[in-house]
């Protein structure tokens, strides 16, 4: 690769005369900058191709770079805001919950840290887990990704857990779990417990909180 500058010599009486070829070799410079561009294109195509949403501020916060899952993770459509600040783009939550969520943002800006949090978008009935990360450079990137499905099956888990602990506690019987091999008392109902009044057994082992099962035969059993 060569850089060919051609300049035009006049006489003195300010007529052409000639032309200076100037030949430089920057075969260095130019591979340099197709890498670059080569680079510059890989990362576009994962960015783009990528699942999570993703977008990009400088340290002025100007929007660098986002993709097309932004609007999807979030209802936020930024690929009309490239160059203009993050700050002047209106969030889709309520006044109080955009306040707390730009405030992480400013954290991770100003204390160059990482901050990770789940947003609900009702507008779209989707939950997003946000990921924010100092740049090198200054500015940040962020990800964002639809966790809708995990949120439902953590709320199902835990409706399921809550019908089991009031089975457990409202049971006429008298119930006890227990935990490991030296039989720790990890949950005991109100009727198990007066069985044995004034006795504190959580987090204790069996023989320990009730010495008096000790060489009892049940307990080869259990």
């Amino acid at each position: 690769y060569y850089s060919i500058r051609f300049t035009r010599i006049d006489d003195e009486a300010g007529q052409p005369y000639g032309v200076f070829c100037h030949v430089l070799d920057v075969t260095e410079r130019a591979l340099s900058q197709t890498k670059l561009m080569e680079s510059q294109i890989d990362l576009i195509d994962t960015i783009e191709s990528m699942s999570d949403a993703f977008f990009s501020v400088d340290k002025e916060w100007k929007i660098l770079r986002t993709n097309k899952n932004v609007e999807k993770a979030g209802g936020i459509c930024l690929e009309n805001q490239i160059g203009n600040s993050f700050l002047d783009v209106p969030l889709p939550l309520p006044e109080l919950r955009a306040i707390q969520c730009r405030s992480r943002f400013h954290k991770a800006m100003n204390e160059r840290i990482e901050m990770i949090f789940d947003e609900y978008f009702e507008q779209l009935n989707i939950w997003t887990e946000v990921r924010i990360y100092p740049k090198v450079e200054g500015g940040l990137s962020v990800f964002c990704k639809n966790i809708t499905e995990r949120k439902k099956i953590e709320e199902k888990v835990s409706f399921e857990r809550q019908q089991l602990e009031t089975i457990f506690e409202c049971c006429p019987a008298a119930m006890v779990l227990w935990r490991g091999p030296d039989l720790i008392f990890e949950k005991i109902n109100s009727q198990y417990q007066s069985v044995y009044p004034g006795r504190d057994m959580l987090g204790k082992p069996l023989l320990e909180a009730l010495p008096e099962y000790k060489n009892q035969p049940f307990m080869e059993i259990l």
